[in-house]
Formats: structure tokens, sequence, C-alpha cells
């Protein structure tokens, strides 16, 4: 606490079958790897996962950035693209942690908890958040399609 972090921030890990079996598959959900700078080279690497067992758990290659896109009805979607195809006001993702907390006032867990609860029950259903062009470089980087 005293070097500023916050306990309502880190939620990482569940165990397995606990009370109400929740997992990272409820919500189709999880934290990967996919892009890398070795030290060893300086040089930017693409990473991504794609199991032959369950092609549901390919995951995005490279940098990302999220920004809204209209859709039907005037509903704006949050989708990924690769990073270097949206503009850096455009994007939605921002820096939290630079090698030490970023100087900024953060909304309240129960906030961001309120606004991703009215943005699902809004989307989940009719939007597909991954864009064409994230779906292109999924296809190139993935070494069952070599």
């Amino acid at each position: 606490m005293e070097a500023g972090y916050s306990a309502e921030n880190v939620a990482f890990g569940m165990g397995g079958g606990l009370l109400q079996k929740v997992n990272r598959d409820t919500m189709s959900f999880a934290t990967k790897l996919s892009a890398i700078v070795p030290e060893s080279t300086g040089e930017e690497r693409i990473v991504m996962k794609a199991p032959k067992t369950d092609v549901g758990k390919t995951s995005l290659p490279g940098r990302l950035a999220v920004k809204y896109v209209e859709g039907e009805a005037g509903m704006r979607t949050p989708t990924v693209f690769p990073k270097d195809l949206v503009s850096p006001e455009d994007n939605l993702l921002e820096v939290v942690y630079d090698h030490k907390p970023v100087g900024k006032e953060w909304d309240s867990f129960d906030r961001v908890r309120e606004r991703v609860a009215d943005t699902w029950r809004a989307l989940a259903p009719a939007a597909d958040a991954v864009s064409q062009e994230m779906r292109s470089l999924q296809a190139q980087h993935n070494p069952h399609n070599k």
C-alpha cells in the first residue's frame, strides 16, 4: 500500500472448482502474451497461441488497440485492431503501469464494474469485437495455416 498499489486492482488467478465453478472459460477470457521485445535482439516479435485442440482459444497476435466502431442503430462497439491501425487518441487502452504506477486518478472498482455490466448487456449478444484486420493478422501468424 505504501508504494501506491491498490488491492482492488489485483485479480489474477482463481484456482479450480470454486463454489459456483466460475473460471476464465465462463466468459471466454484469458490474459495472454501477444508481443515481446527480447533484450538479446531489441526487435519486437509477434507472439500468438494457436492450440490445435481448441481453435476457440486462439489468441490475438501483436500489439493491440481498441476503438469504438459504429454499428447498427448507432451502437458503438469496442473493437480490437492491430495497434498501428488506430490513432493514439482513438485507442481506448491506457497504460496503467510503466515501471511504476502512472500518475492518474482512476475510476473506482465499483464504477468499472458498473460500466462493464452496462456495456456487456448492450453488446454481448450482437457484436463481434475483433476487427477483420485483426482476424487477418491471426490467420497470417497461425502456425497451423502454414
